[in-house]
C-alpha cells in the first residue's frame, strides 16, 4: 500500500502507541504522619523509557529517609536526578526548608507529570526541569543553575549503560563539600559493582550506608536496599 493510499504518517504514532498517561491520584503517608498526594500510574505498564511514571521501592525507601531527616536538608540547595513523579523533592519542599529544590528528569513527558504533581501539592518553591545525563548536558545545566549542596535520587542505578552518564552528571553538579544521596535497590550486582567502581574512580567515597531494615518498618520479599551517602574524597 502506498503512502497516498494509507494516508499521511503521524510522526507521533510510535510515541503514542507505547505511552500510558492514565494517571491515578494516590496518597502516601509517612511514619511521622506527614502525607502527600500525587498522580502516577498504578502499575509498571509503561514504556521502559518512562519508568518515572510510577513509584518504585527505592523511592519509598528514600522518601522515608527524608521524612526522618528533614533537618539535614534545611538551608541546602538540592537537585534530584531521575525524579520521575518527583515525590521525594515535593515532600522535601513541602515539609522541609531547603534553600533550593529542583526536580529533573530526562523524559519530557515525565517532566510534565512532575509539574502537574507540583501544582497538585501546592508547592511554589520547587522547579521542575528537563535534564538528560551526560557531561555536556550537565555542564550546560550547571552554567544556568549553579552547583548543589545535595544531589539525590532513588532507584536510578539499575542499568549499566546509565552509570557513566549518571556519574559525570553527579560530578558536574555537586559542590566540593556536598553529598550525593541515593535510595538504592540492589537489583543487579554487576550494575552496583560498576557504579561503585566508577564513583571511586571519579573521586567519590561511600561515607555511609543505611540499610532498608534501619529505615523501613516492613520488609518486601526479594527486595534488598539501602540509602547510600557519598562525598568527595579528601585530598592532602
Amino acid at each position: 500500500m502506498s503512502e497516498e493510499e494509507s494516508g499521511p504518517i503521524n510522526d507521533n504514532f510510535m510515541e503514542d502507541l507505547f505511552t500510558n498517561t492514565e494517571y491515578k491520584l494516590q496518597h502516601i503517608e509517612m511514619p511521622s504522619g506527614r502525607s502527600i498526594d500525587f498522580n502516577a500510574l498504578i502499575s509498571s505498564n509503561t514504556d521502559p523509557d518512562l519508568t518515572g511514571q510510577i513509584i518504585w521501592p527505592g523511592c519509598k525507601l528514600f522518601l522515608t529517609y527524608i521524612d526522618g531527616n528533614l533537618d539535614w536538608f534545611k538551608g541546602k540547595s538540592c537537585i534530584e536526578l531521575g525524579s520521575g513523579i518527583a515525590i521525594c523533592t515535593l515532600f522535601l519542599t513541602k515539609f522541609g526548608a531547603p534553600k533550593l529544590a529542583i526536580a529533573t528528569d530526562g523524559n519530557k513527558l515525565v517532566v510534565d507529570l512532575m509539574k502537574s504533581n507540583a501544582e497538585l501539592s501546592g508547592c511554589k518553591n520547587i522547579k521542575c526541569k528537563y535534564l538528560h545525563w551526560g557531561v555536556e548536558a550537565a555542564d550546560a545545566f550547571k552554567a544556568q543553575n549553579g552547583i548543589f549542596d545535595i544531589v539525590m535520587g532513588s532507584e536510578i542505578v539499575y542499568d549499566e549503560a546509565c552509570v557513566d552518564p549518571l556519574v559525570v552528571t553527579i560530578n558536574s553538579l555537586l559542590s566540593q563539600d556536598g553529598r550525593f544521596i541515593v535510595g538504592h535497590i540492589f537489583r543487579y550486582n554487576r550494575v552496583t559493582r560498576y557504579f561503585m567502581k566508577r564513583m571511586d574512580e571519579t573521586g567519590f567515597e561511600l561515607e555511609k550506608e543505611i540499610k532498608w531494615d534501619d529505615i523501613m518498618n516492613y520488609r518486601m520479599e526479594m527486595i534488598e536496599g539501602s540509602v547510600l551517602i557519598f562525598r568527595r574524597k579528601k585530598t592532602l
